[in-house]
């Protein structure tokens, strides 16, 4: 993921779809840094993955310099009512 998320392909995702990955907060970190290099990212799926509140907590980093995202999709993560506060916030 990181080296995907360095290159210029990525800069110009606008729709992402991770679902069933098995991401766990490694890799929600990971996805949090490559959303911080989109320009455009404008949907992302990570439902049915094993994210939890401190995944979320690390992903939302990656999300405090996107303003374009419209559509975050994180069913059937494990992130509770604490990892939506953080997302929220």
């Amino acid at each position: 993921m990181a080296s995907i998320a360095s290159s210029k392909f990525f800069q110009n995702v606008v729709e992402l779809n991770v679902s069933d990955c098995a991401f766990d907060h490694d890799g929600a970190a990971a996805l949090g840094d490559a959303i911080r290099m989109s320009r455009c990212i404008l949907t992302l799926l990570l439902n049915n993955n094993e994210i939890t509140y401190y995944g979320a907590g690390m992903f939302a980093r990656g999300l405090e310099g996107n303003s374009c995202l419209e559509y975050l999709n994180m069913n059937n993560c494990d992130i509770g009512d604490q990892g939506l506060g953080v997302l929220l916030c």
